[in-house]
């Protein structure tokens, strides 16, 4: 599973970074209609692979937390494609008179054009950061939390065992 989720994303930032070299051909981006379709296209791709990216942490932090490791990979292929779609969308439904603008043909020449793409990455972003930082603090309370039962429980019993952490010597 993380491992298709990794090659989606690896392939989306491919795309967008092909189109971002055929972006630097001068002439290209004069013409309008290539100016939005060569923007929707880095639009959507970069916007895909963040979403990869985060839907691999949020897998990730499932998987340590709970142990779900597998059975949701289309689900997150399906999100992570379909969320810049409705970004792309939005932009177009706000923005369509101005996308394509931009003489280096990226979504349109205003801020207040590309400013629908960021306000996209910063929540997702957000999803990634907190997700990496429960994921730390729930392995941590539950490796301390086991440590603890299986330490009551050889003390009740009456083992002469004795439980330690890995790292203690």
């Amino acid at each position: 599973m993380f491992h298709l989720l990794r090659l989606n994303a690896g392939f989306c930032y491919l795309l967008g970074l092909i189109f971002m070299l055929i972006a630097q051909i001068g002439t290209l981006c004069d013409d309008r209609a290539v100016n939005i379709a060569i923007s929707s296209v880095q639009q959507f791709a970069f916007g895909a692979a963040i979403c990869f990216i985060s839907s691999e942490a949020f897998a990730t932090s499932q998987a340590i937390t709970i142990g779900v490791m597998g059975g949701k990979t289309w689900a997150f292929i399906f999100v992570s494609y379909g969320l810049p779609i409705l970004n792309v969308g939005i932009t177009f439904f706000f923005f369509g008179s101005n996308y394509g603008t931009d003489p280096r043909c990226f979504i349109g020449w205003e801020n207040d054009v590309k400013m629908v793409f960021f306000y996209f990455i910063l929540p997702v972003l957000g999803v990634r950061v907190n997700t990496l930082i429960c994921t730390y603090t729930c392995k941590t309370l539950l490796q301390d939390t086991v440590f603890y039962l299986v330490a009551l429980i050889a003390h009740e019993s009456g083992s002469p065992v004795q439980h330690h952490r890995p790292e203690d010597p």
